[in-house]
C-alpha cells in the first residue's frame, strides 16, 4: 500500500493520471489507498466517536435481524452465478461447479490453501457482514448470544461459497490453461470473485461505504457496488467500440449483449424468483420481467435505488434499513402510550415490543416473523393453504397479498 501511494504521488505519474482520469478521480484513488492503509479507525472527538459506535452497533443489530436465517437472502446468493458467467468462460465455470460439488469442503480447502482472500471469504463476503462478525467477536461478555448470531449467518455464508468457490476454481483453471503461473492464476481468480460477487474488505468497498455519515444509507450494498463497476465497464467498452467503429461488428455486439445478459438481464429476473417475489397470479409475466430488468441498474445507485425499488414494489421508499429500526422504536412507543392511556391493547403492544427488543439486541427475527406468523395464522384459522406448494412457499417467503 505504501509503495502504491508512493507511485501515484510521484509528480510524473500524478500528471499523467490527472490527464487521463481527471482531478476528482485522482483524488478518489488517493483516498481509496489511504482508506486501505488506515482501515476503519474512527477518528474525531469523543462525541463523534460515540455516535459512530452507536450507529455501528445499530448496523450490526439490523444486519443480523434482517439477514439471519433469512431464506430469501440465502437464495438470492445463487443468482450471483450469472454474474460469474460474465467474467469466467462458461466452460471453465462449469468445470468449477463440477469440482465444487458434491464435495464442497474439499473444494474450499483447495481454494483456501492457495488464496488468502478465499480463506477469509466466510467472514469477508460483505461489508456489513464483516462488521457484524467483528462486532460479535468483540463482545466477550455476550458469548452465548454471539454464538447464536454467528450461527444465524452461516446459511448466507454457505450459499455465497456455493457460488464463490466454483467461480474461483473456474477462473484459476482458466488462467493456468492460458499459460499463467500459479501466483498470477490466484490473483485472477481472486479478482473474478470480487468483481462478480463483491467483497467486504476495505479495498473492495466504494467511497460511500467508507463515509461515516452515509454508511446507514448503503447497508447491504457490497454486491451492488460490484455490479455498478461491471455495468460501467460494459458501458465504457461499448463507448470505446463505438468510437473505433466496431460497435456493430457481430463479434463485439454479441460479446456486449452476452455480458449484459449475464450481469444485468438474467440476474434481475433470477434473483427475484429465488427470493419468492415472482409475478402475481393476475400479472403478465412479460410485463413483470421487463419492469425488473428496467429497474435493476438503479439498485446500484445509493438513494436512487430506494426510489426505484419503491416504484417497482409500489411501497413507500425506505432510505435505509436503519429506518426500520427507528420505525420499530416509534411504533412500540406509540403502542405503549396507547396502552397506558387505555386506548390500546396488550395484544397489539406485546408483538411490537418483542420485535423491537429482539432487533435492538440483534436476534434473527426476520425469518422467525415470516414463518412463525404464518404458522400462527394457520393455527388460528386465518390461513388455510390449498396445497403443499403454497404451504412451503408461505413458510419461507412473505405472503402475497390477496
Amino acid at each position: 500500500v505504501r509503495a502504491a501511494r508512493g507511485v501515484i504521488c510521484c509528480d510524473e505519474v500524478r500528471v499523467e493520471l490527472v490527464k487521463l482520469l481527471g482531478e476528482p478521480y485522482y483524488k478518489a484513488l488517493k483516498d481509496h489507498i489511504k482508506a486501505v492503509a488506515v482501515g476503519e479507525t474512527v477518528q474525531g472527538d469523543e462525541s463523534s466517536m460515540f455516535w459512530a459506535n452507536v450507529v455501528g452497533a445499530g448496523r450490526t443489530s439490523i444486519t443480523i435481524a434482517a439477514m439471519g436465517f433469512k431464506i430469501t437472502t440465502m437464495g438470492a446468493q445463487l443468482a450471483g452465478i450469472t454474474a460469474s458467467a460474465e467474467i469466467v468462460p462458461a466452460k471453465y465455470l462449469m468445470k468449477g461447479v463440477r469440482k465444487s460439488f458434491p464435495n464442497t469442503r474439499a473444494a474450499f480447502r483447495f481454494a483456501a490453501e492457495r488464496s488468502a482472500m478465499m480463506r477469509d471469504r466466510p467472514r469477508n463476503m460483505d461489508y456489513d457482514l464483516r462488521r457484524a462478525f467483528k462486532e460479535i467477536a468483540s463482545r466477550k461478555h455476550l458469548q452465548r448470544l454471539g454464538k447464536l448470531q454467528r450461527f444465524a449467518m452461516q446459511g448466507i455464508v454457505g450459499f455465497d461459497l456455493s457460488v464463490s468457490i466454483p467461480t474461483w476454481i473456474g477462473m484459476y483453471e482458466y488462467a493456468l490453461d492460458q499459460g499463467f503461473g500459479a501466483d498470477k492464476a490466484v490473483k485472477l481468480a481472486d479478482e473474478a470473485v470480487i468483481k462478480s460477487q463483491g467483497g467486504g474488505g476495505i479495498k473492495d468497498t466504494s467511497g460511500v461505504q467508507r463515509t461515516t455519515v452515509l454508511r446507514p444509507f448503503v447497508m447491504f450494498y457490497s454486491y451492488f457496488a460490484a455490479l455498478y463497476s461491471r455495468l460501467r465497464d460494459i458501458g465504457r467498452d461499448a463507448k470505446t467500440s463505438g468510437q473505433e467503429g466496431k460497435l456493430l461488428s457481430p463479434d463485439v455486439l454479441w460479446k456486449l449483449l452476452y455480458r449484459s445478459m449475464m450481469a444485468w438481464y438474467i440476474p434481475a429476473i433470477f434473483s427475484e424468483l429465488l427470493a419468492g417475489r415472482g409475478p402475481e397470479d393476475d400479472e403478465d409475466y412479460k410485463t413483470w420481467a421487463l419492469k425488473k430488468v428496467v429497474f435493476y441498474p438503479f439498485l446500484t445507485i445509493p438513494g436512487v435505488k430506494d426510489v426505484a425499488a419503491s416504484f417497482d414494489s409500489g411501497y413507500a421508499p425506505s432510505v435505509s434499513p436503519m429506518g426500520r429500526l427507528w420505525n420499530l422504536v416509534y411504533r412500540t412507543g406509540n403502542e405503549g402510550w396507547e396502552l397506558f392511556t387505555g386506548e390500546g391493547s396488550i395484544e397489539e403492544f406485546v408483538p411490537e415490543a418483542s420485535e423491537t427488543v429482539a432487533t435492538l439486541i440483534g436476534l434473527p427475527v426476520g425469518q422467525a416473523k415470516i414463518t412463525g406468523g404464518y404458522l400462527w395464522d394457520i393455527y388460528t384459522g386465518e390461513e388455510d393453504p390449498e396445497n403443499a406448494v403454497e404451504f412451503l412457499r408461505n413458510l419461507a417467503f412473505h405472503r402475497k397479498e390477496d
